[in-house]
């Protein structure tokens, strides 16, 4: 590995050689754990939506338990 530096004598913009292809592969990094990170939240809500769909059904369930008396086969 080498390291690129720049000239003091340089005015502006001036492509360094092989610079970019850290900049990229930072950049691939960045966008990986952002896409790790989105999958992660969609996950967990995922899992939250389907806790609390199980513990409505509890509740429906116990309130036409209480409505019609003790019911068999619940």
């Amino acid at each position: 590995m080498e390291i690129v530096k720049r000239s003091d004598d340089t005015k502006g913009l001036v492509v360094l050689p092989r610079r970019w292809v850290v900049e990229r592969t930072f950049f691939r990094f960045g966008e990986t754990l952002a896409q790790l990170r989105y999958s992660r939240l969609i996950q967990l809500a995922f899992r939250r939506l389907a806790r609390a769909q199980v513990v409505n059904s509890k509740k429906h369930r116990c309130a036409i338990r209480d409505e019609h008396g003790p019911q068999t086969g619940w």
